[in-house]
């Protein structure tokens, strides 16, 4: 009797720990799908055009649904911003260790950047966000520090690359990974719009023309 109590224990704990496991899975499952048609409807509407009610339509949701996984819109948009800029921090980190020339280094962690954007346009469009009037009604200053973190995170990867192919640092490194970053977002706003499609240019061929002539002004 005993041992049969001990096996029925036993298979009540099991199914407590799978029914744990698909109610973390079913979870799971509607937060992705909220993120991913939250995802579009920001990449149209932007932050401010957006909204719950436009996002839970999209996701076939009512508004009320969408809470028990985001406190706000706003919430919801840097969760999905951080995502991305977590993802390419670790393309970065990637790239860097990689055993080419560190000339060739920088130009393959501003190409992987790239490369990632051009793949993911929307969350590319998503992170207009960050080149906005700072004035516009947006983010609380607790996700607005944390972005910016996230982006200084990333140009950290550029001036460390610089420093690593040519002989500058502090400041000047700093500067110039600014300025690599600024290139790089006027070549994704070009891409993004399809502005290179009318121009005949291609912007993966700016990002290593600028690249080169980058390490050509620092050699000579």
């Amino acid at each position: 009797m005993q041992e049969r109590k001990t096996k029925q224990q036993g298979a009540t704990a099991s199914i407590e720990v799978t029914a744990d496991e698909r109610q973390k899975a079913v979870r799971a499952f509607n937060k992705e799908r909220i993120m991913n048609a939250a995802l579009r409807i920001f990449a149209e509407s932007g932050l401010n055009g957006a909204s719950i009610r436009a996002i839970a339509k999209a996701c076939g949701y009512t508004p009320g649904a969408i809470y028990p996984y985001f406190e706000s819109k706003e919430h919801l948009y840097a969760e999905i911003l951080t995502g991305s800029l977590q993802r390419i921090d670790a393309i970065l980190l990637q790239a860097k260790v990689s055993d080419n020339d560190p000339q060739d280094k920088l130009e393959a962690v501003v190409l992987a950047v790239y490369d990632y954007y051009t793949s993911h346009i929307e969350e590319f469009r998503l992170s207009y966000y960050l080149f906005e009037n700072n004035k516009q009604k947006g983010l609380n200053k607790a996700l607005n520090r944390d972005l910016n973190n996230r982006v200084d995170q990333l140009l950290g990867h550029f001036r460390s690359a610089i420093e690593n192919a040519v002989e500058i640092d502090g400041d000047e490194a700093r500067l110039e990974a600014l300025a690599v970053y600024g290139q790089l977002t006027g070549i994704l706003l070009l891409q993004s719009t399809g502005r290179f499609k009318v121009l005949n240019a291609d912007g993966r061929e700016m990002i290593c023309r600028y690249v080169q002539a980058f390490l050509s002004r620092k050699a000579s």
